[in-house]
């Protein structure tokens, strides 16, 4: 959800409205509008009245409200928790007027809510997600990206909240039967923001070849058009060390992103990188953020390339931040990584993790070694 406030971005606080007296504003609820791909949005709208009141924000302010139109959390349970957001800002000496005022305000939103007709002027119309065919992937790559919508949406689950791709039919509709197609799929938790393009393209590529779009481009660049904060930067090459793009390692293809285990460094917690002959070593600690503080793990990969140049190219591009993502591709032949006594390893011979992580005096199970392929 998008929680930026116009109040805020004029330079308001809700305290500053807070105050004055309501008496000074007309207070309206505004009728509800639809912001793409799937926000109904509930408006008040504060008419200043009084001279003060006209002198200090000149502009009649708005107070929007958020509704996720597919999400399984009902409406009127996500307008009262974007509603509750704004009323714990009531305070002052006119905090007792302003109770009533804004909870009358709330009830006229939520009985809004309940007039879905208005969202759009005729022909034009809304479709709630009944109305909507669930589809697979494939059938939904076989329409029109520019024809549907393609972005995150979080749901709130038992426990906590949960990140969905979502790919449907683009609103508003026209005619009394409209066609309402549906696809979602949950992200893995593992993923970070600089993971998920990787992740939609993996996805679609796991699709047998007949049903893969001709150009998949299309619908990354669809998701950015929804999701611009995605993007990933061009190069690193101009930025100082830590605020070069994280080091996001891959066990496994770099094309199979989220499909394989994945270790995220931020270029403040790596350690070393070090390059012998065709081996780039590094060194670094991956942070777990937990709601009582962050974990930390200790981590060393070993990346195998195929030649000595093609080592130079995987260090060049890590120190450089011009790529994120690094696992087995053309350059790298095979990896392990090792973190306390615990090794996984891919297409790296026994004898090779042996010299590469088994310390002088200390003996090494292959199948002890956890992941050991």
């Amino acid at each position: 959800m998008d929680e930026l406030d116009p109040i805020a971005e004029r330079g308001y606080e809700m305290a500053e409205v807070f105050a004055f007296a309501p008496a000074e504003f007309e207070m309206k609820p505004w009728k509800m509008s639809w912001e793409s791909p799937c926000w109904v949005i509930a408006d008040v709208i504060l008419f200043p009245r009084t001279a003060a009141a006209r002198e200090k924000f000149f502009l009649n302010l708005s107070m929007p409200h958020k509704v996720d139109a597919f999400a399984r959390l009902n409406w009127e349970d996500q307008l009262w928790k974007a509603f509750s957001a704004r009323i714990d800002h009531v305070c002052g000496p006119h905090a007792n007027a302003w109770w009533p005022e804004l909870m009358n305000c709330y009830q006229k939103l939520k009985e809004g809510l309940k007039k879905t007709e208005t969202i759009f002027q005729e022909p034009f119309r809304f479709a709630g997600r009944r109305e909507f065919v669930t589809v697979d992937l494939a059938t939904i790559l076989k329409e029109e990206a520019e024809n549907l919508s393609v972005y995150l949406a979080v749901e709130k689950g038992s426990y906590c909240e949960y990140v969905f791709l979502r790919i449907h039919s683009s609103l508003p509709f026209f005619g009394d039967k409209p066609r309402c197609l549906w696809f979602e799929k949950r992200l893995p938790d593992s993923l970070h923001k600089e993971d998920v393009l990787p992740w939609m393209v993996a996805t679609i590529r796991r699709l047998p070849k007949m049903y893969q779009p001709p150009d998949v481009d299309l619908w990354t660049k669809r998701l950015l058009s929804f999701e611009p904060q995605l993007s990933q930067p061009l190069t690193g090459a101009d930025k100082p060390w830590v605020e070069k793009p994280d080091l996001v390692l891959v066990l496994g293809p770099t094309t199979k992103v989220g499909y394989r285990s994945l270790t995220h460094f931020e270029r403040r917690d790596i350690s070393h990188i070090i390059r012998q002959n065709d081996i780039v070593t590094i060194e670094g600690k991956e942070r777990y953020g937990w709601r009582d503080g962050t974990m930390e793990i200790d981590r060393t990969f070993y990346l195998l390339s195929f030649d000595r140049a093609a080592a130079e190219r995987v260090e060049r591009r890590i120190l450089s931040g011009e790529r994120v993502h690094f696992g087995l591709d053309a350059d790298v032949l095979g990896m392990v990584c090792r973190s306390g006594h615990v090794i996984h390893s891919m297409n790296v011979p026994v004898e090779t993790v042996r010299r590469l992580c088994v310390e002088r005096g200390l003996t090494f199970d292959r199948w002890a070694a956890h992941g050991t392929s």
